[in-house]
């Protein structure tokens, strides 16, 4: 006996713990005696410690050394229990060995104390012995009948954990299996308190240390720590305090490991622990392999029962001994029907004959065979395959049968044929397209160049295809369109240009309107970049000469009333010169009678005659009338001025980029225009802030927007005043910032727009008003002007009955032509 025994010793007198140590020692025996002396303590010393013996007095204070054995019965200890008292009779001495004492030895005879202790050891060894022997046994048996009964290795792994953890602690519990080939432990079954493993690389682990070199471990927390530092191991999962690992093996060759740890108890397995799990494993490795394997071969079978494709097997003749349900699915034969049978059944006639001969070439000579077949079902229906055939070799590497993996491609094969066709269809698609079509790759080369491109730059495919875009030779603004194509690039989304200038064949300048597009790329073709444009300089052309019409109706409409404007002032201008004439006139006979009158004359005479004079041409009046007709002729003059004034500031002749204007002026020399058309019909109001700044725009083109607005609003009016002839129109006109935005709104009190037409309003040549009045290309050419000239909005707000807002935002922030600014 080469360990300390744990002694716990029920005394209340004098204790003996240095005689029996003493005692024991000269049997070479070391101990540690813990010495209590109530029931109560008894009972907590058992709860605390683990024992190897109990000795108790029999006279106690208050109860006996049977009543604290009555308790060490009722807690269920199997420990040797001696008697060790100097007040004991026979009958009582043989009443408590009948009860189960283990002995009993008088104090009067301690040199007894130290033989009947080491007799007790021993006889409970031999007992623990024979009982843990009894539970191994048993142990087996149950793994045993498992392996019989169970077919699931996960299942069949629970019952060896389940029945281990009779003999030893199995709270965390693993099982791995071990592929050489790939350095993998796998894991059929594993019960963990904190980790959970399915497969693991096994590299340099613990595991894996334990396999590598068949032997046993077991390791406390300390000497963990240490093993792995010592051997640079790699930790997989959480430290434990003990670990116990021991391999499994088959006929010698390491196949796995069974491990138990524990995150508490640093002496949870003992050497004695080890030694029955390697038992125990080698009991059961070759049944859990053989589960695995029985498992592989199922899950084998029923993948091939239950595969997506169908499979043969043939003899070496090509006599089917084999199909899967697949199989007959696809074809309509049944195994039955099927075995026996050459696959030649299938043959449609259309596979030619060289295709079966490449493929016995193949077969025969070992190699793996790979094509399609037409072949022909039960019911002489047609069906496209895709196989792959190969050989089945034995042990020994002699070809016994061929296999072969075939596909249902039919759906696939009709897809293909329909993408040929679509494809053919979407090549003369793109020749027939009547706008420039470029196709470009990630890194800015033409893959794509339709005739419409070759027509319009005069370059044929072939010579732009490949090629860079630069170096194509199309004679443009390159400056803007590398700069879209980088936008396009970073920020992914698609940008407008528009009048870009090209150089035609001719040799004059043209223009263009282009989108250029990313896309992500599919299949064979790769990501890049899409040019899709039109050639505008014909349309540019005819939106000018609409403008312009436009603009001469505009005029037109404004004549008369700009006539009338200016033709008020100048008739009072000119009334009051034709009266100051006469008025001269008159003034000129007085100052040349006065004249005449200062030389030799007599003063009363030549006072009598002026006054005569004065009366005659009523002098006082003209002395009253002449300053008040200087006074009207001044503001005719100012009003005619103000009027030229603003249709010069209103057309701006020759302005093309924007510039900085004060729109607030801008607004009221468009209404001084406009008055001739509203002023019969309707009052106006304006509300302009005074802190919208200048605002980069068009300002001609933006003043013929506001002029139609306006004119649109008065004849709108006009037709409410044909029903009620009573009815005065209100026309307002306000001005304001908007955060990035100008915002213009134009509102007036007529009918409204109707419902059904509200989407058509800014259609080119789209008009309500009555034949030969208007052109309909008002409110068109005023989206054109906000939307594409400026990056800007133009908004309706109708409702019948009640009018209609025209509301025009510009941007404040200048931005590139055709962009808009979001809302």
């Amino acid at each position: 006996m080469n360990k300390t025994i744990r002694i716990l010793h029920l005394e209340d007198e004098e204790p003996f713990e240095r005689l029996i140590k003493q005692l024991l020692l000269k049997e070479n025996i070391e101990c540690k005696i813990d010495r209590v002396e109530t029931l109560e303590d008894f009972k907590s010393a058992f709860l605390k410690t683990e024992y190897d013996l109990v000795l108790a007095d029999y006279a106690l204070n208050d109860y006996t050394g049977l009543d604290a054995f009555v308790v060490f019965r009722e807690l269920g200890l199997k420990i040797p229990f001696i008697l060790f008292s100097g007040h004991i009779g026979e009958e009582k001495a043989i009443e408590s060995l009948r009860m189960g004492v283990t002995d009993y030895v008088m104090k009067q005879n301690v040199k007894a104390l130290a033989p009947a202790i080491i007799r007790a050891l021993n006889e409970a060894e031999e007992i623990r012995q024979v009982e843990q022997a009894e539970k191994i046994r048993h142990v087996l048996f149950n793994i045993a009948s498992a392996g019989n009964e169970i077919q699931d290795p996960f299942e069949y792994c629970h019952v060896i954990q389940r029945e281990l953890g009779n003999i030893l602690d199995t709270t965390n519990f693993f099982i791995g299996m071990y592929d050489a080939m790939n350095d993998i432990l796998t894991s059929p079954f594993m019960k963990d308190e904190n980790d959970k493993f399915r497969q693991v690389p096994a590299k340099n682990t613990i595991s894996a240390r334990v396999i590598r070199r068949n032997k046993s471990l077991l390791l406390s927390e300390k000497e963990l720590k240490r093993f792995f530092d010592e051997n640079n191991l790699e930790r997989v999962g959480s430290l434990a305090k003990c670990w116990l690992g021991v391999p499994l093996r088959v006929n010698g060759e390491v196949i796995g490991i069974i491990a138990v740890q524990s995150y508490k108890d640093s002496q949870a397995f003992k050497e004695e622990d080890k030694e029955l799990l390697e038992f125990v494993a080698s009991q059961i490795s070759a049944s859990i392999k053989n589960k695995l394997a029985t498992k592989e071969i199922l899950k084998l079978s029923r993948s091939i029962e239950q595969s997506p494709v169908s499979v043969v097997i043939t003899d070496l003749k090509g006599n089917i001994e084999y199909v899967n349900p697949r199989f007959c699915e696809i074809t309509g034969y049944t195994c039955e029907e099927a075995i026996g049978k050459n696959p030649r059944i299938l043959k449609s006639g259309e596979t030619p004959a060289s295709e079966y001969k490449q493929l016995w070439d193949h077969i025969t000579k070992g190699k793996t065979w790979h094509g399609k077949f037409h072949n022909k079902k039960k019911n002489g229906e047609l069906f496209w395959e895709e196989a792959t055939i190969g050989v089945i070799k034995d042990d020994e590497g002699k070809i016994v049968n061929y296999i072969a993996f075939k596909e249902d491609i039919t759906r696939r094969v009709e897809a293909e044929q329909k993408y040929r066709l679509l494809n053919k269809q979407n090549e003369q698609l793109l020749k027939s397209i009547a706008s420039i079509l470029i196709v470009m790759d990630e890194d800015e080369h033409v893959m794509r160049w339709n005739p419409k491109a070759a027509e319009i730059f005069g370059i044929p495919a072939d010579e732009a295809i490949d090629k860079h875009i630069l170096e194509t030779g199309i004679t443009w603004d390159w400056t803007a369109i590398t700069q879209a194509i980088m936008k396009c690039r970073v920020k992914k989304q698609s940008v407008y240009l528009t009048d870009i200038v090209y150089k035609k064949n001719d040799g004059k300048d043209g223009f263009l309107n282009l989108h250029i597009n990313p896309f992500a790329g599919e299949t064979d073709l790769k990501s890049g970049f899409l040019i899709f444009g039109e050639e505008v300089t014909e349309r540019k052309t005819l939106e000018s000469q609409l403008a312009q019409a436009q603009k001469l109706e505009s005029i037109g409409q404004l004549a008369a009333g700009i006539a009338h404007e200016i033709n008020t002032p100048t008739q009072y201008v000119g009334d009051n010169i034709y009266f100051m004439k006469d008025a001269f006139k008159d003034l000129n006979r007085l100052f040349t009678l006065l004249m005449d009158s200062t030389e030799n004359s007599d003063p009363a005479d030549i006072l009598k005659k002026l006054k005569l004079m004065a009366d005659e041409i009523e002098l006082d009046y003209l002395m009253e009338e002449i300053p008040q007709a200087i006074e009207q002729a001044m503001d005719g003059v100012q009003r005619v001025t103000k009027i030229v004034r603003a249709m010069k500031e209103f057309s701006h002749p020759g302005i093309e980029e924007k510039t900085p204007v004060d729109l607030n002026k801008n607004i009221e020399n468009t209404l001084t225009v406009a008055r001739n058309e509203y002023k019969y019909v309707a009052d106006l109001e304006t509300d302009l802030d005074e802190n919208i700044g200048l605002v980069p725009c068009l300002p001609g083109e933006l003043n013929q927007v506001i002029l139609n607005m306006v004119v649109n609003a008065a004849h709108a009016i006009a037709d409410v005043r044909k029903t009620d002839p009573d009815f005065r129109g209100l026309i307002r006109v306000s001005s304001k910032l908007a955060g990035d935005w100008a915002e213009i709104k134009i509102s007036d009190n007529g009918p409204g727009v109707p419902e059904k037409i509200r989407d058509k309003i800014f259609d080119p040549f789209f008009t309500t008003k009555e034949v030969g009045k208007g052109t309909g290309q008002g409110l068109a050419i005023s989206h054109n002007v906000v939307v594409k000239k400026h990056g800007g909005k133009i908004l309706m707000e109708t409702e019948e009955g009640k009018g209609t807002t025209f509301i025009i935002r510009i941007p404040i922030i200048p931005v590139e032509k055709g962009e808009e600014l979001p809302v």
